[in-house]
C-alpha cells in the first residue's frame, strides 16, 4: 500500500537505529494496525535477534531490499492462505448456488400443486356458482335488447311445472343446467325469454309461450312479441299472439298487433288480429283507416269480410 512505504523506510531506520522516539511511536501504533507491516518488522526484528550484534558489519542497503522482497513475498503467501469469516462466506454462496436453486424449484413446484387443490372447486360449487352468475345477469335483463346482449346464450330449454309448484328448467348454456324456482324467479323469466328468441327446438318455445301466460314481465312480453312477428313456425307464431292478447294491450302490443294485420301470411293471424285490435275498451289511433285498408287490399276474402264487419262494430260505438 502506498501509505505504508513510509512506514518501511521507518522500519529500516529502525533496524539500523536511526529513528527517532516519535518516529519510533508512529510506527509503533501503525505496525498494529497494519498486518503487512507488523510481518516485517516481525521478520526483520528476529533476523536482528539472531545474526546481527553491534560488532557485526551492518547490512548495506541491497541487502536490506532483498530481505524486504522475500519479507513482502511470505507476506503476500501468507494472505492468500489466511481464510477469514467473509471468504467462508463467499465460498458457501458459490457452492450452495446450485442448492438454492433447486430449492427455489421446489418451491414453485409446491406452491403450483398446492394451488391446484386449493383452488379446484367441486362440480356442484361450480355449478351453482355458474346459475348465481347468469341469475345476476337475469336480474339486469330489462328488456329485449338487454337480454340480446346477455353474456350467456340459453337454448335446449326443457321446462315443466313440480308437484311443488316450481318450474323444473333444463337448459344449455355452456353445460347443461338444472334449476328449480318460482314464478318469480329472475332466472325463470330469463330462460323463459331466451327459450323464445334463442335457438331452440319448438317444443320449447311452446312450452315458453305456454308458461309465459304467468310471467307478466317487460323482457317476456317483448320476446313474445319477436316470436309472434319473426318465428318461422306458424303455430309459435299464433301462441305468442293469443298470449299477448290475454295481456293489457299497450301501445307495443297494439303496434306489434297491426304489423301482424299487415304482414302475417297466414289468415288465421291476420282475423285474429283484427278481432284483438277491434275488441271493446281498446283504442287504436286510425284504427278505421287501418280497416279500410284491409277491406280494399287483402287478398282474402274472409279477412276483408272480417274487417269490413268489425269496422261497423266500431262504427256504432
Amino acid at each position: 500500500m502506498k501509505s505504508c512505504k513510509n512506514f518501511e523506510q521507518l522500519i529500516q531506520n529502525l533496524i539500523f537505529d536511526d529513528i527517532s522516539e516519535v518516529e519510533r511511536n508512529l510506527l509503533n501504533v501503525h505496525v498494529q494496525k497494519c498486518e503487512h507491516c507488523s510481518k516485517i518488522l516481525e521478520l526483520h526484528t528476529a533476523l536482528r535477534k539472531s545474526n546481527f550484534t553491534t560488532a557485526n558489519k551492518l547490512p548495506d542497503n541491497n541487502y536490506f531490499q532483498t530481505i524486504r522482497q522475500n519479507v513482502l513475498r511470505q507476506v503476500k503467501t501468507k494472505r492468500i492462505q489466511t481464510f477469514n469469516l467473509s471468504d467462508l462466506f463467499r465460498r458457501k454462496k458459490t457452492i450452495l448456488r446450485p442448492a438454492y436453486s433447486i430449492v427455489v424449484f421446489f418451491i414453485i413446484f409446491l406452491i403450483g400443486y398446492y394451488s391446484h387443490h386449493w383452488f379446484k372447486k367441486d362440480v356442484a360449487s361450480d355449478r351453482d356458482l355458474f346459475i348465481t352468475k347468469i341469475r345476476q345477469a337475469a336480474m339486469q335483463n330489462r328488456s329485449l335488447a338487454d337480454v340480446d346482449k346477455s353474456p350467456f346464450l340459453i337454448s335446449q330449454v326443457r321446462m315443466e311445472r313440480t308437484d311443488q309448484g316450481e318450474i323444473h328448467l333444463t337448459f344449455n348454456v355452456t353445460t347443461a343446467v338444472e334449476y328449480f324456482g318460482d314464478l318469480d324467479d329472475p332466472l325463470v323469466k330469463e330462460v323463459v325469454t331466451q327459450a323464445l328468441v334463442n335457438y331452440t327446438n319448438d317444443g320449447s318455445r311452446l312450452d315458453a309461450i305456454a308458461l309465459s301466460t304467468q310471467l307478466m314481465d317487460t323482457k317476456v312480453k317483448e320476446a313474445l312479441i319477436f316470436s309472434m312477428l319473426h318465428n318461422e313456425n306458424p303455430a309459435v307464431r299464433m301462441n305468442a299472439m293469443d298470449v299477448l292478447g290475454q295481456m293489457q294491450l299497450d301501445d307495443q302490443i297494439q303496434q306489434a298487433i297491426i304489423k301482424v294485420l299487415n304482414s302475417e301470411q297466414t289468415v288465421q293471424m291476420r282475423l285474429a288480429a283484427i278481432e284483438l285490435l277491434t275488441q271493446e275498451n281498446t283504442y287504436i289511433q286510425n284504427l278505421n283507416q287501418i280497416l279500410q285498408e284491409k277491406i280494399e287490399r287483402d287478398p282474402n276474402s274472409s279477412v276483408k269480410l272480417k274487417a269490413a264487419r268489425s269496422l261497423q262494430k266500431i262504427e256504432r260505438r
